[in-house]
């Protein structure tokens, strides 16, 4: 075979072993974006409880202060409120660690590493911003699901605590104090805050990392 022709056969020999790898990778990439998808509801059903519980929590106390501001003591209405609100938080606690199960069969670190290492060079110079925002987004995610894990965390602690005084107040018919409802609110208002936001970027990334792998790497791997 003439030297041209060997050049050549071994340029498309190469070309071809670069298009395969790519698909590899573009395989690797979309093999669990179904489940990142469904990783993106969960979060989004989690920020819907987690805001109803606020909500009925918010209610609670109110309504507590009105009582206080007669003079009366927590009544059965109060402690039902009450109640609803710890079912809501047990939901989403039971959705956290649905959450956190799926991110786990994911695996969204085996995941990172496999789409890099199968990367050709070619693609490395062509998409260069793709493959950032891809591997930035699954380290946000990460980092934004295992900070609302631990907010989740404290804010049981806090609700527990003030839950506790609820009932107690209620079950030896002591009538609350504005100062107590107001320290109350307080207290549950940080990790209710940043729960939220970790929440909503941790639903963010996860929705945005969907979108990249849908509509931006099928444009750098398999061209």
């Amino acid at each position: 075979m003439k030297p041209v022709l060997i050049c050549f056969a071994l340029f498309f020999s190469a070309l071809s072993f670069s298009a395969h790898a790519n698909q590899d990778c573009y395989f690797k990439a979309t093999e669990k974006l179904d489940n990142i998808i469904y990783l993106a509801e969960g979060f989004n059903g989690s920020l819907k409880l987690l805001n109803n519980f606020n909500q009925k929590t918010r209610e609670a106390l109110q309504f507590s202060l009105v009582l206080a501001s007669g003079n009366t003591p927590p009544n059965d209405y109060m402690m039902s409120m009450v109640n609803d609100a710890n079912m809501m938080f047990n939901g989403l606690s039971q959705r956290a660690d649905t959450n956190s199960s799926l991110s786990g069969y994911i695996n969204f670190s085996k995941l990172k590493n496999e789409f890099n290492a199968c990367l050709s060079e070619e693609v490395k110079l062509r998409c260069p911003q793709t493959i950032s925002s891809f591997n930035y987004k699954i380290t946000s995610l990460v980092s934004n699901q295992d900070e609302a894990n631990r907010q989740n965390a404290l804010l049981a602690d806090v609700k527990n605590q003030v839950f506790s005084v609820l009932k107690s107040d209620y079950e030896n018919k002591i009538v609350m104090t504005p100062e107590k409802i107001y320290n109350f609110t307080q207290n549950l208002q940080q990790p209710y805050m940043r729960y939220k936001m970790s929440l909503e970027g941790a639903q963010g990334d996860a929705a945005l990392l969907a979108s990249i792998i849908e509509n931006e790497l099928p444009s750098c791997l398999l061209r």
